[in-house]
């Protein structure tokens, strides 16, 4: 059996205790990644946040224009976005003054 490191429990604790995801580029087609992901959080039991600039609804799911726009505070930020766009959008969510507690994560799906 594999022992975790000290980073993995970490990270391990990170998404068992996250209850609030927020999705930065969710998207309305449920033939994209990132609606699968919302949906299926959604049914999951977790309360889903789509991050659209353009507010479209996603996943039956009310949207924000940012992070910054969101009232409470945020667990776990997703980010689906190309490769050359995430810089800028990891800048705008540490200056969005979204409630990310100590205890939050920001990920980014790869492949995207």
């Amino acid at each position: 059996m594999k022992h975790m490191t000290r980073e993995e429990a970490i990270e391990r604790r990170v998404l068992q205790r996250a209850r609030t995801v927020a999705i930065n580029g969710a998207s309305p087609s449920p033939a994209r990644y990132s609606h699968t992901v919302a949906a299926y959080l959604k049914t999951a039991g977790y309360d889903v946040i789509p991050i659209r600039a353009d507010r479209v609804e996603v996943a039956g799911l009310p949207t924000y224009a940012t992070l910054g726009a969101v009232a409470g505070p945020i667990d776990l930020v997703v980010i689906f976005r190309r490769p050359d766009a995430v810089s800028a959008h990891l800048g705008g969510i540490c200056r969005s003054g979204a409630a990310i507690p100590a205890s939050g994560a920001c990920t980014c799906a790869s492949g995207i």
